[in-house]
């Protein structure tokens, strides 16, 4: 199977948009959505994938309801659900930021342009965003949580 052209899959992406797009030296390129929200695409060209992501906050909240916490497990699952590429939620261990990010295999580029597949990741990104930001009157802290959650 022949590899994909992930410069012309952005190339193609920023047409759609009416700008010029193209990876950097590290193979990045990253746009600001909003004035305010960068995204970052990123070529993998040991495989042929793209990685969009994006950082939600600085941390995660000091308080969740379960409500937040199994929709937050929810979409984790959604790429095993759908046998398809989707976003998911981390958090780095060591500086707390929390990212939202999705892998595009070469067979999605191929199904999907990536106009359509960025449309999907900003939509879910502002899901996520939203979900975190609520105000929970029912908390679960997660200093204090004594429940264990098992997927």
């Amino acid at each position: 199977m022949l590899d994909i052209d992930l410069k012309k899959v952005l190339a193609d992406f920023g047409d759609a948009l009416g700008i010029e797009l193209a990876f950097d030296e590290k193979g990045a390129c990253v746009l600001t959505m909003d004035d305010e929200t960068p995204v970052a695409i990123r070529a993998n060209v040991e495989d042929s994938s793209l990685t969009l992501s994006s950082a939600l906050r600085d941390a995660m909240p000091q308080t969740m309801s379960l409500d937040q916490i199994q929709n937050l497990l929810a979409l984790a699952l959604d790429p095993y659900d759908r046998g398809a590429a989707s976003p998911v939620v981390g958090c780095d261990a060591e500086s707390g930021l929390v990212v939202i990010y999705e892998v595009l295999a070469p067979s999605a580029l191929r199904r999907t342009p990536l106009s359509e597949a960025f449309t999907d990741f900003m939509t879910t990104r502002q899901a996520v965003t939203a979900l975190l930001d609520e105000q929970v009157e029912a908390p679960m802290a997660f200093a204090d949580a004594t429940t264990r959650l098992w997927v």
